[in-house]
């Protein structure tokens, strides 16, 4: 994928058609605006943008600014989404 003329390595995408107004996009790793970059360079306007899910956590409806503890469960899944660098690393 390019964004802003550099190749972003490791990032991955996929775009699903939900109508002729709607998409759902998802990304493994996004970048400041990044969503809105890649619509623009089609020529797509993008009106408003709802965060679904983080990693393997769906958010639902919870308003803006809402927080909450995760539970258990969602920090296993968390932290196996991690991979081969596990629990505890840091990227560098």
């Amino acid at each position: 994928m390019l964004l802003d003329g550099r190749r972003l390595r490791g990032v991955e995408s996929r775009v699903d058609e939900l109508d002729a107004r709607r998409v759902e996009l998802a990304l493994t790793e996004g970048r400041n605006r990044q969503i809105r970059r890649m619509c623009a360079a089609r020529g797509l306007a993008v009106v408003t943008l709802h965060r679904i899910a983080i990693g393997p956590i769906a958010l639902g409806a919870w308003p803006a600014g809402a927080c909450r503890a995760l539970t258990e469960q969602e920090i296993r899944a968390l932290e196996a989404s991690l991979g081969p660098r596990g629990r505890g690393s840091r990227a560098s």
